[in-house]
């Protein structure tokens, strides 16, 4: 108490492994130099050995220390891994929970920056419209727009990463508790081994000291009757059968305590030791014979508690990664159509508008028309709400006939794949344009003429991408692109890899359950 006090209380981070080590057996020798000289008190032993307890005692002290840090670590290990599964649960069920609005929140976000950025552009063109002498203002004001609105956003959306779900200021969980389960299997929490060791080493001190009639033969015979009679009651109940909490405990204390009561009656009947001598073994018999096994049960239960709530943690974690990979594909699906409709639909239209323009030395009404017919396209395009369907089969049909002729391309998707594909556009969309970067990248920079796509569904929540081609050995060292980076945005994992005289690139990919 005097140590916890004066010296843990105090520095509570900092480890004392020797000092807590040199306490400990200093205790030990001092209960057992207390027993000494209550036994010459008492007339009980005039013999009392006093090297002999200061030595036992510190060694016992140091393994009672010992069995307690392990008992003492384990729970603490058990409180914090159930914490962390807490918490990470939590942040599991906040993601599924707020994501969907996160979502909308960026996307909508996203519209509306765009609009606010073109919208005044096209309305202050249509105004330069109506005057035909301000075809020059016009021009400028279209070059303008395509190149300090339009492009510049088109760079900030293609470079933008959507950041991993995470919710912030989470509690301290203090409902958390150390208690064992409700029920459990017994017979695995059932050492034989480090128990007879225990109680052989809580007599055989003693034995050695008062010198026993058999010497090592007695200590031998003291670990095989507790062995023995500790394995009677061990498999004496179902491996697979869980006990109620207190009939555990209260099987594994009876079979304990009849175990060290066979070795008390060995003392007693064999070794021929006086009553009083015969007392102090049967008491040391008894108390690290019941109190080990008892201490390995409750180690063993928690071990068991730890493992499976990491094994629920590590599960845990793969469902929040695979949870922020489909939120990084929504919303790096509504990026890459967006921006499809910046460079595709609003670009084109502005692009065009400027070069009826400028290819027309005289505007005429004709013009002015189809200049603002470009206005409108633009202006249309940015209102899309982007909610058409999109094929998986159509895109990978059309990437067929673009690379017909150039280099052979077979595609495989099984069932269970179609299936999870069919049942998400994101998903659709995301599988399309892996497959489209992956067969580009090998026509353009590894000369490939074959290029097979094997798409499979490897898990409930998770699909297989696959793609061979036989194009050139990779380099030493590959610059990571465009196609890398969507990748690693939209993918739980990927790799690109030689293997013999073929290149394949395997992607492994979240869906929607």
């Amino acid at each position: 108490m005097l140590y916890k006090s004066l010296f843990l209380n105090r520095r509570k981070a900092k480890t004392r492994f020797l000092l807590n080590l040199l306490v400990a057996a200093l205790a030990g020798a001092s209960r057992n130099v207390s027993v000494g000289f209550f036994a010459l008190w008492a007339g009980i032993d005039v013999n009392s050995l006093w090297q002999f307890r200061v030595g036992g005692g510190a060694f016992m002290g140091i393994a009672l220390y010992v069995l307690w840090a392990l008992v003492n670590g384990s729970k603490l290990e058990y409180l914090n891994s159930l914490e962390r599964l807490s918490k990470i649960q939590t942040r599991l069920a906040a993601a599924r929970l707020e994501i969907p609005e996160q979502l909308t929140e960026l996307n909508e976000g996203l519209q509306e920056r765009t609009r606010l950025a073109i919208f005044p552009q096209i309305q202050s063109i249509r105004e330069l419209l109506g005057d035909a002498g301000n075809v020059g203002a016009v021009l400028e004001k279209l070059k303008f727009t395509l190149s300090n609105q339009i492009r510049p956003m088109m760079s900030e959306i293609a470079s933008s990463q959507p950041k991993p779900f995470e919710i912030q200021n989470l509690k301290r969980f203090k409902s958390i508790k150390s208690s064992l389960p409700e029920r459990f299997t017994l017979r695995d929490k059932i050492d034989l081994g480090w128990s007879s060791f225990l109680e052989t080493l809580g007599v055989s001190i003693w034995l050695w000291v008062y010198k026993s009639p058999n010497g090592l033969l007695d200590n031998l015979a003291l670990f095989t009757i507790y062995l023995v009679v500790l394995l009677i009651f061990k498999y004496s109940i179902s491996g697979r059968r869980k006990l109620p909490r207190f009939n555990a405990i209260a099987y594994t204390l009876f079979a304990s305590l009849t175990a060290s009561s066979s070795n008390v009656i060995y003392i007693y009947l064999v070794l021929g030791f006086d009553p009083g001598r015969s007392i102090m073994f049967a008491g040391f018999a008894m108390l690290s014979g019941v109190i080990s096994p008892i201490i390995l049960m409750l180690l063993a239960v928690r071990v068991e508690r730890r493992n499976e709530i990491e094994t629920q943690i590590s599960a845990d974690l793969l469902s929040l990664a695979k949870e922020n990979s489909l939120f990084a594909q929504k919303v790096w699906v509504f990026k890459k159509r967006w921006l499809l409709v910046l460079h595709g639909s609003v670009q084109s239209a502005l692009t065009a508008a400027l070069a009826r323009l400028q290819s027309n030395e005289e505007v005429t009404p004709v013009v002015l028309q189809l200049v603002k017919q470009d206005l409108n396209r633009a202006e249309l395009a940015v209102n899309t709400d982007l909610k058409e369907v999109i094929d998986l089969d159509s895109g990978l049909r059309e990437l067929r006939e673009v690379w017909d002729g150039i280099c052979d391309l077979k595609v495989q998707v099984s069932s269970r794949a179609t299936r999870a594909i069919e049942r998400s556009t994101d998903s659709s969309f995301c599988v399309n344009e892996i497959v489209k970067e992956a067969v580009s990248n090998a026509v353009r920079h590894g000369d490939a003429t074959q290029a097979t796509v094997v798409i499979d569904r490897t898990a409930d929540d998770s699909l297989s991408i696959e793609v061979t081609n036989n194009g050139r050995e990779l380099a030493n060292e590959i610059d990571f692109g465009i196609g890398s980076e969507m990748l690693n945005e939209i993918c739980l994992g990927w790799n690109l890899a030689q293997e013999k005289n073929q290149v394949r690139l395997t992607a492994e990919l979240a869906v929607k359950l």
